[in-house]
């Protein structure tokens, strides 16, 4: 008896009513009772297909194939399965199998066969433009670039950070095989306390032992594994080397090579204890020369420093920390150092208070001005800046800090100032150093191109805030002279200020002060705009950022309206006590 045919019919009213688990229980317990495999399993995988099983119903469809091959049913759904997953080449192949079995009288089931092929093409078509398009987006055009580009971009990239080498080795292959293959850009080594001798070990094979700068940023007296790493790196390559935190008397022993180099260079130097030592070596034959760039000594008690010698020595100094190295009678050996190092850009000078009554040595001509035509920035602390300044000339200075310094001293370096001596100034901070208004006024008629001013624990600040806020006298309309508004504006482009520290600092002249040059910065921007040809003109700008830290008398009624004018504003009150009473 037919006992299939009974849950067959009820698999096909199940499908037909969308209940498709219903379906292939039907269709595998109609299988189980003897149906015929390719009828039934042709309506399993219609079922499968719609429920998107279509691993089964490919499984179904080769049933019916094997059952059923001279029939075109089983290849008909085998096309449509293989073209819906994207295999498109089965999928034409199956479609051709089932044409060669289809009736010629059955135009319609041929039709349809064609009309699946043009599907199956269209699409092959389209993923292949795809694919192609995926492979441009994925190609490696730098990798098509010569070898000398590539470097050349490379060498930009590392002259700003030289540790960024390990990330552009780890981007692509391609990449990692330029960068290991060009020894160049692994001959800057910084060892510090990171795995310093496994870093060694590999700089060392990259750079085929050619290290042209050395950076040791920790004692490494404690750790052999270092040191013995340090004995075996080859430094006939060696152009520059920087110490910081690494004592110089370890380095003969550690280095030998340039470690006497280095000692020579600073003979005489005994009592001060170099925390940062960095500059460059000239190799004669197998002899080294070292000569300081960089040098930050930090006072020690126990001996004194031969400045006399040293300053003979150091020729080549571009960055200068002394702190409390000096010692009082070392005025004229100070002045004769900074005389020899012309080159001089960055000087930091703390605890020095030099009698500057001595006579002059006689075997030095020093010259009453001592011109550093490099020197950028100087900063002095617990000194006397007023009888440094008189003896030095800086035409390229743009940074002056002064703090904690005798007030008749800070007096004398502005005074020395507000006669043009540094007209390229852009930041100046007078710090816990009482100095006179008048003269801090005429400093910055002086500094035209001041962009940063602080003034912190200074008792006479508010004469200062006021002589910022006068704006500046109107010019008369039929004058014909130009508006020239630095002319009458104090630092005219000046946009950061600090006033922290001061109880004289109250909201009034910091409103006016603001509000004066936010309606100056209008002007100018409509005098542009009336006359934009016009010249000699400074623009005004507003405040960007405005520091008030620890002023008591300043009212938090003002900072609603001073953080919507200006940009940054802080004002942090001393105490949380301070802050309660206030609010």
């Amino acid at each position: 008896m037919d006992y299939w045919k009974t849950p067959f019919r009820r698999g096909i009213e199940s499908f037909q009513a969308g209940k498709y688990d219903l379906a292939i229980a039907s269709f595998s317990e109609s299988l189980k009772h003897g149906g015929d495999p390719g009828t039934i399993c042709d309506s399993r995988a219609a079922v499968y297909q719609k429920m998107g099983k279509l691993k089964e119903a490919l499984r179904d469809s080769k049933t019916v194939i094997d059952s059923q091959p001279s029939r075109w049913q089983g290849y008909a759904r085998s096309a449509r399965l293989f073209h819906q997953i994207r295999k498109f080449d089965a999928a034409s192949r199956m479609i051709d199998l089932a044409l060669e079995r289809i009736p010629s009288h059955q135009s319609a089931r041929r039709d349809e066969m064609l009309a699946l092929r043009g599907a199956v093409d269209s699409a092959r078509e389209e993923a292949t433009k795809e694919a192609a398009k995926l492979v441009s987006q994925r190609a490696c055009h730098f990798g098509k670039l010569p070898v000398e580009i590539a470097n050349t971009i490379f060498s930009f990239l590392l002259a700003d950070d030289h540790a960024y080498v390990v990330v552009l080795a780890q981007v692509c292959q391609n990449w990692r095989f330029t960068i290991l293959g060009t020894p160049a850009f692994w001959s800057i080594l910084v060892l510090t306390e990171r795995h310093p001798a496994r870093k060694i070990r590999v700089w060392k094979e990259r750079s085929k032992n050619r290290i042209r700068e050395l950076a040791l940023t920790e004692d490494f007296s404690l750790t052999p594994s270092v040191l013995e790493e340090l004995h075996k790196l080859s430094l006939k390559s060696l152009v520059t080397l920087r110490l910081d935190n690494f004592p110089i008397t370890h380095l003969p022993a550690n280095l030998p090579s340039i470690g006497g180099a280095c000692l020579q260079a600073l003979r005489g130097l005994r009592e001060a204890n170099v925390t940062l030592l960095k500059g460059r070596l000239q190799w004669h034959g197998k002899t080294p020369v070292f000569s300081p760039s960089v040098l930050n000594l930090n006072s020690r008690t126990d001996l004194e420093t031969d400045w006399a010698e040293l300053s003979n020595s150091l020729t080549d100094l571009e960055e200068g920390y002394c702190y409390g190295a000096f010692s009082q009678r070392d005025w004229y050996n100070a002045l004769w150092l900074f005389h020899r190092n012309v080159n001089l850009a960055h000087l930091e000078i703390r605890s020095w208070y030099p009698v500057t009554t001595l006579p002059p040595p006689t075997d030095r001509e020093l010259p009453p001005t001592i011109l550093l035509p490099k020197l950028s920035s100087l900063k002095i602390s617990l000194s006397l800046p007023g009888a440094l300044l008189a003896r030095l000339a800086f035409p390229s200075l743009t940074t002056l800090e002064i703090s904690g310094c005798p007030p008749p001293s800070v007096d004398h370096a502005l005074r020395h100032l507000a006669d043009s001596k540094a007209p390229k100034l852009t930041s100046l901070a007078i710090r816990n150093s009482t100095c006179d208004p008048q003269l801090m006024i005429r400093v910055l008629a002086a500094t035209p191109l001041l962009e940063t001013l602080e003034l912190s624990y200074i008792s006479t600040v508010k004469a200062v805030l006021e002589a910022l806020t006068r704006a500046p006298d109107p010019q008369p309309v039929d004058s014909g002279a130009p508006h020239e508004v630095s002319a009458g504006l104090l630092c005219p482009i000046l946009r950061h200020l600090d006033c922290s520290r001061n109880d004289a600092v109250s909201g009034g002249e910091l409103v006016r002060l603001v509000k004066m040059r936010i309606a100056e910065a209008e002007k100018c921007a409509a005098r542009e705009r009336d006359d934009p040809g016009q010249s000699g003109v400074t623009r005004v700008q507003p405040l960007q950022t405005l520091i008030a830290d620890g002023c008591p008398n300043l009212d938090s009624d003002v900072l609603p309206w001073l953080r919507e004018k200006v940009p940054s504003v802080s004002c942090v009150y001393m105490t949380k006590k301070a802050a309660a009473w206030k609010r």
